[in-house]
């Protein structure tokens, strides 16, 4: 993803709510819905079913097809190549696994464009590689889920009003493997005299 279409502050943008509102006004979302995944969340695993604020919404493979059909759902380009206006800057985040990381090692940018297609780039900084990623939003549920990589089997759910705060709980699934909670938490935009830094700490000159 290149910074040279965009500002340099474009890619560190924090949505608000209501932003997110009229951005996807056509999409017909109800009022915001958020999702936790960790402990005491509001996403739960139990007896092979998975419950979302109580309810159960169907077997943990049904859930798991689900997230991975909406990921697969996209139809979006790169949104580095597209005209300004076009996508809605969703933040930069570093990715930290829940209990374990305190020095994470992947940064994450994440746009959706007013279809409710998603774009956006993982960047792992030891490897010094860049991942394409690639998914959707439901409009029902509010659940956005993205491909981590096409090759990965890696996908990550969260909610679309979950990714306008500054810490966002993250489900990421591996086939049937037991689904694992991260945290995205945001950068936030640094000083202008700071923009060429900025550019290290993220993907942007990728």
């Amino acid at each position: 993803m290149s910074w040279h279409n965009r500002p340099w502050q474009h890619w560190w943008h924090r949505p608000t709510t209501n932003e997110v509102a009229r951005w996807s006004a056509g999409l017909g979302l109800a009022a915001p819905l958020y999702y936790d995944y960790g402990p005491g969340g509001n996403v739960v695993y139990r007896d092979k079913h998975v419950y979302v604020n109580g309810n159960p919404v169907g077997t943990t493979e049904v859930y798991e097809k689900s997230v991975t059909d909406l990921a697969n759902a996209s139809t979006a380009t790169d949104a580095a190549n597209d005209q300004p206006g076009q996508w809605l800057p969703l933040g930069t985040f570093a990715v930290l696994r829940d209990g374990g990381d305190d020095k994470p090692s992947q940064t994450l940018q994440l746009a959706m464009d007013k279809n409710g297609n998603v774009s956006g780039v993982l960047f792992d900084l030891q490897k010094d590689t860049s991942t394409p990623v690639s998914g959707s939003l439901d409009r029902a549920t509010q659940r956005v889920a993205f491909n981590l990589g096409a090759n990965s089997g890696l996908v990550a759910e969260t909610g679309i009003y979950n990714l306008t705060k500054d810490e966002v709980p993250v489900l990421v699934h591996k086939g049937n493997e037991k689904p694992q909670a991260y945290t995205l938490v945001r950068f936030q935009t640094p000083p202008e005299g700071e923009k060429d830094k900025s550019k290290d700490i993220v993907m942007l000159s990728r």
